[in-house]
C-alpha cells in the first residue's frame, strides 16, 4: 500500500498545528493576576480563617438551641451505717431496741440512667453582644483580605510592566549593537588608511564590552522577572516568555477620596468596633443566666442487703433485710433554673481588662496606619 498520501496528510497537519503550539497566545495581565490570586497560600489561609470565624458565629447563634444529653452508670455500693436512735423496746416481748448506737452493714447494685434536655433562655445579653463582635471581626478580616488581594495584583502588575520596560531596553540594545557594528566597520577602514590610532580603535572594543555587559544584565533581569512571575502564578516559564507587551502611559486620575476608604483603615475601624462589643459582652459576667431543664430518669437497686446487729428472738439468727429489685422509673423533672456568679474570683474582671487592652491596641494600630 502506498503510504505517501498518509505521510503528506500528517505533514500538513503538523505544519498547521505547530505554529499554534509554538506561538500560542501570551498570558494577559488579567490572566496572570487571576492565577496569582488562585495560587497565593496566604490568601487561601486567610479565607480559611474567615470560614473558621463564620463557624464560630454560627455556634454563638446556636446557643439558644436545646441540648439533649443521655447518661448512665452502674456501681456496686457497700458500707457501714451507724445509727443512734432513742431507746425503745418491742411490745409484749419487752426486747430492748436502740439502747446505744448500732452499726448496719449494707450492700447493693446501683443502676441509673437519665435523659436530660436543657435550653438557654437568657444569657445576660452576652450572646447578642458576642455575635456583634464576631460580625465586626469578620468584616475586618474580609477588608484586609481585599487589601492583600490588591497587593498580590500589584506585585504581578509591577513584574508585568518591568517585562514591558525590558522589551524597550532590548530594542535600544539591538539598535546600539547595529550602530556599533557600523562604527566597527568604519573604524577598521579608518585604521587601515591610518586615519585613526590603535588607541581610538580600542575604544570600539571597550564599547563592545560595555554593550555585552548590558546585554548580560538585561538577560539576568528578564530571567529574574520570569522566575518571579512563575512563583506568583504557577504558570510555566516558557509560557511567560511569550509576553511581549508595549509600555503604555498611566492616566492621572484626580480623586477626592480620603484615607478612610482604604481597606486597611476600614478593617481597623471594624476591629475597634469588635473589641468594644467584646468589652460589653465580658461585662455581663455578673448578670444571672436563666436555663430551662427537663429530664427523665431511671434508678434501680438490685440484690440489696441490710445486716442488722440484732438477732431473731425465736431462733437467735441475725436479722437481715433483702430486696431483689427496687426501681424508680419513670421519674420526671421539669423546671427553670438560674445561675448567678456573685463572686467568680475576679475572672470576669480580668476578661474585661484584657478586652480593654485589645481595644487600645486596635486604636493604636489605627492611628499608626492613618499617620502613615
Amino acid at each position: 500500500m502506498n503510504s505517501k498520501p498518509y505521510l503528506l496528510k500528517i505533514t500538513c497537519l503538523f505544519l498547521l498545528v505547530a505554529p499554534l503550539v509554538s506561538y500560542g497566545q501570551a498570558p494577559s495581565l488579567s490572566y496572570l493576576a487571576e492565577k496569582a490570586l488562585e495560587k497565593n497560600y496566604d490568601l487561601a489561609n486567610k479565607k480559611l480563617s474567615i470560614s473558621s470565624e463564620r463557624e464560630t458565629q454560627k455556634s454563638i447563634n446556636e446557643a439558644y438551641l436545646p441540648r439533649l444529653e443521655a447518661g448512665g452508670k452502674y456501681s456496686y455500693v457497700t458500707g457501714d451505717l451507724t445509727v443512734d436512735l432513742p431507746s425503745t423496746s418491742l411490745p409484749l416481748l419487752n426486747i430492748p431496741l436502740f439502747e446505744e448506737s448500732k452499726s448496719f452493714n449494707s450492700s447493693t447494685n446501683l443502676w441509673a440512667a437519665d435523659l436530660t434536655a436543657s435550653m438557654l433562655l437568657f444569657s445576660g445579653t452576652k450572646v447578642p453582644k458576642l455575635n456583634k463582635a464576631i460580625e465586626q471581626k469578620i468584616k475586618g478580616q474580609t477588608l484586609l483580605l481585599e487589601n492583600d488581594r490588591q497587593e498580590v495584583i500589584d506585585q504581578v502588575s509591577q513584574a508585568y510592566d518591568q517585562l514591558a520596560l525590558l522589551r524597550q531596553v532590548d530594542v535600544v540594545l539591538s539598535e546600539s549593537e547595529k550602530r556599533l557594528e557600523a562604527e566597527k566597520k568604519t573604524a577598521h577602514k579608518a585604521f587601515e588608511y591610518g586615519l585613526i590610532t590603535s588607541f581610538e580603535k580600542n575604544k570600539i572594543e571597550v564599547a563592545q564590552a560595555a554593550l555585552d555587559a548590558k546585554k548580560q544584565e538585561f538577560s539576568g533581569k528578564k530571567r529574574l522577572l520570569l522566575s518571579q512571575l512563575n512563583q506568583l502564578t504557577g504558570i510555566p516559564t516558557n509560557e511567560l516568555e511569550r509576553i511581549n507587551e508595549n509600555l503604555n502611559p498611566y492616566a492621572l486620575i484626580n480623586t477626592n477620596d480620603n484615607i478612610d476608604k482604604r481597606p486597611e483603615i476600614a478593617a481597623l475601624d471594624a476591629a475597634i468596633k469588635a473589641n468594644r462589643f467584646k468589652i460589653e459582652a465580658e461585662k455581663t459576667y455578673w448578670i444571672p443566666k436563666v436555663q430551662a431543664v427537663a429530664s427523665a430518669k431511671y434508678l434501680g437497686l438490685t440484690n440489696s442487703k441490710l445486716k442488722t446487729p440484732y438477732n431473731n428472738p425465736i431462733n437467735n439468727t441475725p436479722i437481715e433485710f433483702r430486696a431483689n429489685k427496687i426501681e424508680a422509673f419513670p421519674t420526671y423533672f421539669v423546671g427553670v433554673g438560674f445561675k448567678w456568679d456573685l463572686f467568680d474570683g475576679f475572672k470576669g474582671k480580668r476578661e474585661v481588662n484584657k478586652a480593654k487592652i485589645e481595644l487600645q491596641q486596635a486604636e493604636n494600630n489605627q492611628k499608626k496606619a492613618s499617620e502613615l
